[in-house]
């Protein structure tokens, strides 16, 4: 049965129980913190288990925060985030932004609540995935991600979409136009983290029923 609404979509995720809060209840590890908008610059074009390494390895140098990060010597932020690849750009754009973000907002903090995807899409090697991402897991924003998986599970139910931001769209008016069947699936959980995990159940149902570059929908068509 074809998708009508993301609404649909969401639902069938939502039925094939599928545990997306075991590692952290927004489904993105380190939520809420800087950490996480580390991993965000650093899963690009990377495994995340391979960012894991690289904040574990940031983590003997202390916590992980934009003060820590921004004072690093640039050979040590390096080293740590190595296997994440492409570290010396992304070395680079870490430290640029730790200290944008201790220069425009004074701490993590005030960056969290009052930064808007506008400065972000500004700061070098920021995205739309990402800046959304940061948005959503980082600072509990409304903020719904759309990536590669989320494009190729669309494209499963015959779904095809002129850029992010009409992808984004389709996701975000679906949940928008029919809030009692949001009811139904999350209780009054904030919107901020509907799109959280809808988003992490996109992404752990793809993992699961990725052929190469394609996602097998057919258990989710099952369920319609």
């Amino acid at each position: 049965m074809p998708l009508k609404h993301s609404v649909d979509l969401l639902a069938r995720l939502v039925a094939l129980d599928l545990d997306v809060t075991a590692r952290d209840p927004w489904w993105w590890p380190h939520s809420g913190s800087f950490a996480m908008v580390v991993s965000a610059i650093l899963t690009q074009q990377s495994r995340y288990q391979k960012v894991e390494e690289s904040l574990r390895n940031l983590r003997h140098h202390g916590d992980i925060t934009p003060q820590m990060i921004a004072a690093l010597p640039p050979v040590a932020l390096s080293r740590c985030i190595r296997p994440s690849g492409f570290y010396r750009v992304k070395a680079e754009r870490l430290q640029r932004l730790a200290r944008a973000i201790l220069a425009d907002f004074g701490a993590f903090d005030v960056f969290r609540d009052c930064v808007d995807r506008g400065w972000l899409l500004r700061q070098p090697g920021i995205g739309n995935e990402t800046a959304d991402a940061v948005l959503c897991y980082g600072c509990f924003r409304e903020a719904m991600v759309v990536d590669a998986y989320t494009q190729r599970l669309l494209a499963g139910f015959d779904l095809h979409f002129n850029g992010y931001e009409a992808i984004q769209s389709w996701l975000v008016q679906g949940i928008e136009a029919q809030p009692e069947r949001v009811k139904v699936l999350f209780g009054e959980m904030p919107r901020a983290r509907v799109y959280a995990l809808y988003h992490g159940l996109i992404v752990e149902y793809a993992k699961r029923h990725s052929r190469g570059r394609e996602v097998d929908v057919s258990a989710l068509r099952s369920l319609g």
